[in-house]
C-alpha cells in the first residue's frame, strides 16, 4: 500500500444540470466510467512513520505558506431557496450501498458515503492504525472497463498537494476496491452552489490551485479530459486547498492520441465535440478549466440560457453555442476586466490560438496574490515520481485489475483494442 504525507478524500459528485443523457451517465460515451460520481481529496500527514525526503518537506513548507497566508476575502453567502443562480446547479441523488468490508482483515466500515450508477463509496478505517479511508467499490466483471484500468494506473502515479492520493487497489468477493485517504471538505460544486458563486479573489485562489494541479498532471503525461467542479474536492482547512480528482477519462502520453468524445457536456472543448480526428488533451483540459472558472464566478454554465428550459432541443443548442463560443458575462455580477480577458483567451474555439497553461501562468490576473514559492512546487513534486517504490507497484495493480475483470489476459486485451475503441463513433445523446 502506498503511503506518503499527502492525503485524500472522497465524496459523491453531482450530475451536471439538465443534460438529457441516455440512462443517466454524466459523460458523453454510453459506458460512463465508474468515476461517474466519485471524488476524493485531502491534504495532511498520514499515519506513516516513514522518513520524508527533502523534496517532500519543501512541498510541505510551501503548503504551510498556503495555509497561513492571510485570506482577505468576503464570501457572498446566498441561501439556495429563492436564488435563481443556484437553481442552475442540481446534484445527483445518492443510492444505497452494501457492505463488502464485512469480515475484511484490514478495513472496517464506518458508514456509507454515497453511491452512483457504477459503484458506491464507504468511509472506513484501517484497523491497525485507525486511519480513516474512503473506498470506492465497483462490481467485478464486465463493468471493469478500459476506463477503470486507466483511471487506476494513471492516478496511482500521481503524488501532488493538489491531486488526490491513491493508496491501494484490492479485491473483495464481489468488488474491485480503490482505497484513498479520507477528507470531509466537500466538493467544489456544493461549495459554489451554496454561496451562489464566489467573489473574484476567492475564485482566483481556487483557479490558481487548479492550474498548478493540471500543470503537474500534464508534465506527468496525464490528461484528465473531465475537469469540472464536481471533480475537485476541498480539504477541511479554513482556507481550503483544492484537489483534482476522478481520472476516469484520463489518458497517458503512453496511450494513443485522444480521439474519443468523452467528458461532461457543458465543460467539453469544441474540438472534442467536433468531428476532429484527434485533439490535444492538454488544451481540452485548459478549456474545461475556463468553464470551471466561469461557473465559480457566476454560478451558472456559460453556454446555457434560461430560455432553454423545457426546450426538447436544448442539448443540441448548448453544443452549438460551445462550437460558436457563444457566451456572455452576466451584467449583475461585477468581474474585473483582467479576469474577463483571461477567460476570453481560454475559451477560444481554435486550440492552436487558445491559451496554454504556461500562458495562463504568465497572465497578470492569475499571478496576482500567488504565494511565493508556488512556481517551484511542481519541479519538486516531479522528483517524487518514483514514489511507488516499495509499495503496490504497477504490475501488482495491473494484476489486481485483470483479476477483477475475470481473466489475467482480459486487461491486455483491453489495451490491444484501445485504439479501435477510440476510433469508434461516440454519440452525445
Amino acid at each position: 500500500m502506498k503511503q506518503s504525507g499527502l492525503g485524500v478524500a472522497y465524496t459523491i459528485a453531482p450530475m451536471p444540470p439538465r443534460w438529457p443523457l441516455v440512462n443517466g451517465p454524466r459523460n458523453f460515451d454510453g459506458n460512463g466510467p465508474p468515476s461517474a460520481g466519485y471524488q476524493l481529496a485531502k491534504l495532511g500527514r498520514s499515519g506513516s512513520s516513514s522518513t520524508y525526503s527533502p523534496a517532500f518537506l519543501l512541498v510541505i513548507m510551501v503548503l504551510r505558506f498556503y495555509l497561513t497566508t492571510s485570506f482577505h476575502v468576503l464570501v457572498r453567502v446566498f441561501v439556495s431557496f429563492g436564488n435563481p443562480r443556484v437553481h442552475h446547479l442540481q446534484p445527483m441523488k445518492a443510492r444505497g450501498s452494501k457492505n463488502p468490508l464485512e469480515n475484511n482483515s484490514k478495513y472496517e466500515k464506518i458508514k456509507d458515503l454515497n453511491a452512483g450508477a457504477f459503484g458506491f463509496v464507504q468511509l472506513a478505517k484501517e484497523k491497525e492504525t485507525g486511519e480513516k479511508v474512503a473506498i470506492k467499490f465497483m462490481e467485478r466483471g464486465h463493468k471493469i472497463t478500459k476506463y477503470v484500468a486507466r483511471e487506476i494506473m494513471n492516478h496511482s502515479h500521481l503524488l501532488h498537494p493538489h491531486i488526490v492520493q491513491f493508496k491501494e487497489v484490492f479485491l473483495t468477493k464481489d468488488y474491485l476496491a480503490i482505497a484513498m485517504e479520507y477528507a470531509a471538505g466537500g466538493d467544489m460544486f456544493q461549495y459554489v452552489k451554496h454561496r451562489g458563486g464566489l467573489e473574484e479573489v476567492e475564485a482566483r485562489w481556487f483557479f490558481q490551485q487548479l492550474i498548478i494541479g493540471m500543470d503537474y498532471c500534464h508534465k506527468m503525461g496525464v490528461v484528465n479530459r473531465d475537469i469540472k467542479l464536481e471533480n475537485t474536492l476541498l480539504d477541511g482547512s479554513k482556507r481550503p486547498l483544492l484537489k483534482i480528482c476522478d481520472f476516469g477519462y484520463s489518458k497517458n502520453d503512453k496511450d494513443s492520441v485522444p480521439k474519443s468524445k468523452v467528458g461532461t457536456p457543458g465543460y467539453t472543448a469544441p474540438e472534442v465535440i467536433a468531428n476532429s480526428r484527434t485533439y490535444d488533451g492538454k488544451l481540452a483540459d485548459v478549456w474545461s478549466s475556463g468553464v470551471m472558472l466561469y461557473v465559480m464566478l457566476f454560478c451558472e454554465y456559460p453556454f446555457e440560457r434560461p430560455e432553454d428550459s423545457g426546450d426538447p432541443h436544448r442539448f443540441q443548442k448548448v453544443l452549438e453555442r460551445i462550437l460558436a463560443v457563444d457566451y456572455n458575462f452576466p451584467s449583475s455580477i461585477p468581474v474585473s476586466t483582467e479576469c474577463k480577458d483571461l477567460l476570453s483567451k481560454i475559451l477560444v474555439a481554435d486550440p492552436a490560438k487558445r491559451y496554454t497553461i504556461a500562458d495562463i501562468q504568465r497572465h497578470p490576473w492569475y499571478t496576482k496574490d500567488l504565494p511565493a514559492g508556488v512556481t517551484r512546487m511542481n519541479d519538486e513534486c516531479l522528483k517524487l515520481k518514483d514514489h511507488t517504490a516499495g509499495y503496490q507497484n504497477e504490475d501488482d495493480i495491473r494484476a489486481v485489475v485483470a483479476q477483477a475483470i475475470g481473466s489475467r489476459s482480459a486487461l491486455a486485451d483491453e489495451r490491444m483494442v484501445d485504439d479501435i475503441m477510440d476510433d469508434s463513433e461516440d454519440t452525445y445523446y
